[in-house]
């Protein structure tokens, strides 16, 4: 939808997550400006994506059955994150990405109360323009994002 839109903009995707392949290291990304798509493949890697990264990309890529499924599962998921985020009363950020970024609002340490508990989030406070306060997470299996939810229920 943006690239038909605006034709300066390339949109990288990384495919590990969606096919949970962390280790195969492969991605793609889409312009609609094919001058902009031939220089970024120039200034690429010298070296191409390896026989079996190919093979499992192409694979991957028929699979829209599934593809189609986890889309769906991210979006309802990252709706229900959202909207649980909410009700805690954190100032929560409309999330487009598998990512839900928030703001305490106050200076208590989210992040070390949860590492105690044995769950990581990214502390944003190191960002250019933020300050302390603000998080990011992940949008995960349902089970693990209740597991984050009531943590943070009890630590607020």
């Amino acid at each position: 939808r943006y690239i038909r839109k605006y034709s300066n903009i390339f949109i990288l995707k990384s495919m590990t997550k969606m096919y949970a392949v962390p280790g195969l290291r492969l991605g793609y990304g889409i312009s609609s400006d094919k001058e902009l798509v031939e220089k970024t493949r120039k200034s690429g890697q010298p070296w191409p994506v390896n026989s079996m990264a190919a093979a499992a990309g192409a694979a991957m890529f028929d699979d829209s059955e599934y593809r189609n499924r986890f889309i769906s599962y991210l979006a309802d998921e990252r709706e229900f994150m959202y909207n649980e985020l909410k009700k805690t009363g954190l100032e929560v950020f409309r999330p487009s990405a598998d990512y839900i970024f928030f703001h305490s609002g106050n200076t208590d340490d989210i992040y070390e109360k949860l590492l105690e508990k044995g769950i990581l989030i990214r502390d944003c406070s190191d960002y250019t323009g933020l300050s302390e306060g603000y998080y990011r997470i992940a949008v995960k299996k349902h089970d693990e994002n209740k597991i984050l939810l009531e943590a943070l229920k009890e630590i607020l």
